[in-house]
């Protein structure tokens, strides 16, 4: 299963909404996991997430590979932080290293915090058409010859980790040792060199594809999608920024709630 994912459609409300809703989305559940300390309000945002996408009838099996490699970053900072945090308090020890309970839960913040923000923007990815996200930056006056390089960009890379999967496949058929998170680590380097030949010689195969079909000869060109606010939008934009709102008074009015 690939580390990354793309767009898949889903005749739902979620993916009918225009993108300047989703990135508002985006932006407020941000900004609400950045400012918020407390472990059981970010536990919340990321059931939220999960709960929204299977609504929106997501594959939720695309979130199984990047928590997979998440959980393993994620314990090794917890146990970095119970170990070597400078706390003044050790309540408990374990042989000669001194664990500090302020340093866990500091550390399971911290991740919980991030793993929210990579949920939010596979999300994004996930019930976003990289198209609609070229046409907001158009209709931002963006020139649509660098407008457009925003879908591009989102349809590579999911082309590219075929590409890096099909040679690893391919090195592991002539006998190298890839099992194990370490020895592909370790082995990355002579895979890298035909990853770069074939990257380029991917982005060299599109960038003759829109050249032959004089992609960037007129200053303007005309769409086959398009997008607008609609008021299924401005109702959610406005829900999300009441909600917003009310997080920050709240929070203004007991600083220890949130």
């Amino acid at each position: 299963m690939p580390l990354l994912t793309s767009y898949t459609f889903q005749d739902t409300v979620f993916h009918r909404l225009d993108p300047r809703t989703k990135m508002a989305w985006l932006g407020v559940m941000l900004v609400l996991c950045f400012a918020t300390r407390q472990g059981f309000l970010l536990a919340g945002f990321i059931v939220l997430v999960l709960a929204l996408s299977w609504v929106a009838r997501l594959d939720l099996k695309c979130f199984i590979p990047v928590t997979r490699v998440f959980a393993s970053l994620a314990l090794g900072v917890v146990l970095i932080q119970t170990i070597f945090y400078s706390g003044e308090d050790t309540p408990f020890h374990l042989g000669p290293a001194d664990l500090h309970v302020q340093g866990f839960w500091l550390a399971v913040r911290v991740t919980l915090r991030l793993y929210c923000v990579i949920l939010l923007f596979l999300q994004f990815l996930t019930w976003t058409h990289p198209t609609d996200l070229s046409l907001v930056l158009v209709k931002a006056r963006l020139p649509y010859r660098y407008a457009m390089l925003i879908g591009l960009t989102l349809r590579f890379f999911p082309v590219l980790e075929e590409e890096l999967g099909n040679i690893l496949a391919a090195q592991e058929a002539r006998g190298m040792e890839l099992q194990g998170s370490m020895r592909r680590a370790l082995n990355m380097v002579p895979v890298m060199l035909p990853f770069c030949l074939r990257a380029l010689r991917r982005a060299n195969e599109v960038a003759l594809a829109m050249e032959l079909r004089g992609y960037g000869f007129r200053p303007q060109r005309t769409f086959l999608r398009s997008v607008e606010y609609r008021p299924a939008d401005y109702a959610a934009t406005i829900g999300m920024l009441i909600c917003l709102v009310a997080y920050f008074v709240v929070r203004w009015r007991s600083p220890s709630l949130l």
